[in-house]
């Protein structure tokens, strides 16, 4: 059994528990990643399914485990889709709120926090990324949707097969707006199966531009360069990376051959996981120098 903690904040949004896992040599030393689980998933499932707890363990890393309430959503998705959630308020207020806590809680370095998700948690992830930024280093979604895809509850499943019920440009002023007191860019990495049957996988391609629109509004010039990964169990992927004039990756996409609805390179004994495929949780603690 995994070594987490449980704690509650609560706020004017309602209350909420997350999961803490302290980094071995003791969690004030070290960097803290928020990860946040999807639909019909918790945390602890997700955590042991992406192997977070491992490599939190090897590497040396915190995790922050934001919890869903099942009287919020009956499949304990995040509801990315509502409004209120789109805003410095609601459930990513909440995680904001249990990031304080721990930080208060550990002595963890304020500094130093990233932020990743699956599914429904991916888009929470982005969500956090565009009206949060200055809280975050880096993010990362899994098979998530794009900040502000829509504001229309009926229109969530319209959005998870054909794209945002708005423009990446105009999702891109929204974040700006929202984290008005930023001015820096984001960094973000963007990963999506080819073959998920519940986040078509032009959604990948939404979000990536939302990203590279939202540091172009942040006066950050990139240029693109693509690179292409074999593989022999059949899930190679295409990588596509956005770097700033310091040659370093602000925004970059992996679209993975094969991979349906699932974490790339999983434990498959918890849902949402492929063992196949490279190792998600790898490319994205890479991609934070975790």
């Amino acid at each position: 059994m995994a070594q987490l903690s449980t704690h509650k904040v609560s706020t004017i949004y309602g209350s909420r528990t997350y999961k803490f896992f302290a980094a071995p040599k003791g969690a004030h030393k070290a960097k803290t990643l928020v990860a946040i689980h999807g639909c019909k998933q918790d945390a602890e499932s997700f955590a042991l399914g992406s192997h977070l707890i491992k490599s939190a363990r090897e590497r040396g890393f915190n995790l922050l485990l934001p919890e869903q309430k099942r009287t919020s959503n009956p499949y304990n998705c995040w509801n990315w889709f509502l409004a209120l959630n789109q805003l410095r308020a609601g459930e990513p207020y909440s995680i904001i709120k249990a990031m304080d806590d721990a930080t208060k809680r550990y002595s963890l370095d304020k500094k130093n926090f990233y932020v990743m998700g699956m599914s429904s948690g991916g888009g929470m992830s982005n969500i956090l990324l565009n009206c949060y930024p200055e809280r975050f280093q880096a993010g990362a979604s899994h098979s998530g949707v794009p900040y502000a895809s829509t504001v229309n509850p009926l229109l969530a499943k319209y959005v998870l097969k054909n794209g945002m019920d708005s423009t990446p440009y105009l999702t891109a002023l929204k974040g700006r707006i929202c984290s008005s007191q930023y001015n820096g860019g984001i960094s973000s990495l963007i990963i999506q199966g080819s073959e998920d049957e519940v986040v078509a996988p032009l959604n990948l391609d939404d979000i990536s531009e939302q990203f590279i629109i939202y540091n172009k509004l942040s006066s950050i010039e990139l240029t693109q360069s693509t690179r292409e990964v074999l593989r022999e169990d059949g899930y190679s992927y295409s990588e596509h990376s956005w770097k700033n004039n310091e040659k370093n990756v602000e925004v970059k996409s992996i679209l993975i051959n094969s991979l349906g609805h699932e974490w790339s390179g999983g434990n498959e004994e918890f849902p949402y996981n492929q063992e196949k495929g490279p190792s998600a949780t790898k490319l994205i603690l890479d991609f934070f120098k975790l």
